[in-house]
């Protein structure tokens, strides 16, 4: 493949290819990759990417553990690509071996701020790079982040000004949702969430308490969520107390296998006392089993 140096574009999904072939990086006219598969071999590795500035689309980059040196995330030049408009990074899924060289990984992999949709998955770091939640992320639409199951914390994606999709999943360490999550800080106090339409949550075993940011209410800068449509809790057990108060926009509120609104009060206090004035949809099911 390594002498195929005018191929414009390389689809390899859907294969089991377990790593990409040696010399990748001599594909220097590549405009669109699917898929790259970090090798562990020498011309495999994701330095590779560096050679590929023009590439544009959707490219997932997969096993990410086998990245030997942290530095050589920062060399695959990830910030300059400035025509990728959806993102992949996943890790094995096998427990992480080095917590923090995945995030020294992941930092030295930040995008170019034009990327409309990331999709973090198997991250074995303890918390987020700080570019996840920067200003300067003003395209980014979609966000999902899953199986990131060492994580304490979710990043400051409140601060993305034109998200609209957010679907967080399986992270087992996560026990608080609070003010980082919206971004609300001494350096930052705009509304959070401009744009978010649709947020999911699924299999969060250990959430027990959503933390609003401080204005839920109605204060100086709004409810949490002021466009929020769509709102999915999905086998979270142990999550209980309110839901945001404020949601003057939502349409469909499905709550499956957690403890919060389960009571009959909460029910009716959410619906009707609080400001869920357009809703449309609404399926309270399957209790969760009490945690032994």
């Amino acid at each position: 493949m390594k002498e195929l140096i005018n191929l414009h574009h390389l689809d390899v999904s859907g294969t089991k290819i377990e790593e990409m072939p040696v010399q990748m990086g001599r594909l220097k006219s590549l405009r669109t990759l699917t898929t790259f598969v970090v090798g562990k071999s020498t011309g495999s590795g994701i330095r590779e990417l560096r050679e590929f500035p023009q590439l544009r689309g959707k490219l997932s980059i997969l096993k990410l553990q086998n990245v030997v040196d942290a530095r050589d995330a920062l060399q695959a030049n990830m910030k300059h690509k400035k025509d990728l408009k959806e993102l992949e990074f996943s890790w094995g899924a096998e427990d992480a071996n080095d917590s923090q060289k995945e995030k020294d990984v992941l930092d030295k992999l930040q995008p170019c701020v034009n990327l409309e949709k990331l999709t973090i998955r198997f991250y074995g770091g303890t918390n987020f790079p700080n570019w996840l939640g920067d200003l300067s992320f003003s395209n980014i639409q979609v966000v999902h982040l899953s199986d990131c199951s060492y994580c304490w914390s979710l990043p400051s994606v409140g601060r993305l000004s034109a998200l609209k999709e957010l679907c967080i999943e399986r992270m087992k360490f996560v026990k608080t949702i609070g003010v980082e999550f919206y971004g609300r800080n001494g350096a930052y106090l705009t509304q959070p969430f401009q744009s978010l339409e649709k947020l999911k949550f699924r299999e969060m075993p250990e959430w027990e308490e959503w933390v609003p940011s401080g204005s839920a209410s109605g204060g100086e800068y709004g409810p949490d969520f002021p466009r929020l449509q769509e709102l999915i809790l999905n086998n979270c057990p142990k999550l209980k107390g309110s839901m945001p108060c404020e949601l003057p926009w939502l349409k469909k509120l499905i709550v499956s296998r957690c403890e919060v609104l389960h009571d009959g009060m909460a029910i009716t206090t959410t619906t009707n006392s609080l400001n869920y004035k357009s809703l449309e949809e609404l399926k309270i099911e399957d209790k969760a089993p009490v945690p032994t």
